[in-house]
């Protein structure tokens, strides 16, 4: 899921207490409409901060590319004892495996399959911080029969952002893990993300690269939702807090850190469905064929190998890894898309 993901956009309207300030583009217009109510008619400005989808886009891709190349060495260790159930986890072992990986094919092998992780990551980020601004906006228009709170409407607008961006994009996360277990000398049993998806194809039926999926959306919907819901509540709820004028003006270490309790939080919260994923993305390759289905998987793993060492093997890990990818995710997508309103201002 890891892989998250998983970032929050600026995004939306002025708001009262604790919602997103007004970003308005200079090439944005302002729309009005008049409603007629019995004490006259009331005018309803509408600033639409919305940035064009290619940016957000570009944005959000960049953003997910850095935080994936970053964790890329610790994100390999532990999809290696994820799907193995023979390995216990620790952090020596973990050590070991980095040192045998190192010693075997040399430390540019702890980045192998990064390249897949960009095919994978790009796209995939781009689509989640796309499509979280499309449902944030779409979620306070005034047609709709309720008025969501703030941190509700961030909550629902990720769950279905993580949702969209990984049912477009699954098979390449499945085709990543299979290139991130292959512990030969050179990397050759799967050469390249198109060998693999062709080798899956060939082997196990077009079904096979959706191996998983349930489980996986069952885990990034929460998890996208705690992400975004908590990283951009903190956000607005410093910024009242400080009295400043825009999330503009919040440092840099705020954001990171805002985006680090985020990723601890929604990680821990979905963490065993995360396990079940790998194990079912890579099954076919050590158990001779794919589980029943995802729910007699997690009752397998938690009666053979227990709670904490089995849905929770390797948590510890994405405790450091986890947080540390949200935070440059929703940092540097912030960054980029100030940058972007700086540049429409001085226009």
């Amino acid at each position: 899921a890891g892989a998250v993901m998983a970032g929050a956009a600026v995004s939306g309207t002025a708001e009262a207490a604790g919602a997103e300030p007004s970003l308005t583009p200079a090439h944005l217009q302002t729309q009005s409409s008049t409603v007629d109510a019995p004490s006259g008619p009331v005018i309803y400005h509408e600033r639409r901060a919305q940035f064009s989808s290619v940016e957000l886009l570009l944005a959000g891709s960049i953003a997910g590319a850095c935080a994936k190349t970053i964790i890329a060495p610790a994100d390999r260790i532990k999809i290696i004892f994820q799907t193995d159930p023979k390995r216990p986890f620790s952090f020596g072992n973990a050590m070991r495996a980095g040192g045998e990986i190192v010693s075997t094919s040399g430390p540019l092998a702890l980045w192998r399959g990064n390249g897949a992780t960009m095919v994978r990551i790009m796209p995939h980020a781009g689509i989640v911080y796309m499509s979280f601004d499309r449902y944030n906006t779409a979620l306070k228009s005034p047609l709709l029969p309720w008025d969501l709170p703030a941190t509700s409407r961030r909550f629902i607008a990720g769950a279905a952002a993580g949702a969209t961006a990984t049912a477009l994009t699954y098979p390449l996360d499945l085709m990543r893990a299979r290139m991130a277990i292959d512990m030969s000398r050179d990397g050759s049993k799967y050469t390249s993300m198109l060998h693999a998806g062709h080798s899956v194809v060939r082997a196990e039926g077009w079904r096979a690269l959706y191996s998983g999926i349930t489980p996986t959306l069952l885990g990034v919907m929460p998890y996208a939702g705690l992400s975004f819901a908590v990283f951009e509540t903190l956000k607005s709820a410093i910024r009242v807090r400080w009295n400043l004028k825009s999330d503009r003006d919040l440092p840099t270490s705020v954001r990171l850190m805002a985006g680090g309790f985020a990723g601890l939080l929604a990680q821990s919260a979905t963490y065993p469905l995360d396990i079940v994923r790998r194990r079912m993305q890579v099954a076919p390759l050590q158990a001779g064929g794919r589980p029943a289905d995802w729910v007699a998987l997690m009752k397998n793993i938690l009666q053979k190998e227990g709670l904490i060492c089995g849905l929770y093997k390797g948590l510890s890990m994405n405790w450091i890894k986890s947080p540390v990818a949200i935070a440059v995710s929703f940092t540097v997508n912030d960054t980029l898309k100030n940058y972007l309103l700086a540049t429409y201002h001085e226009k």
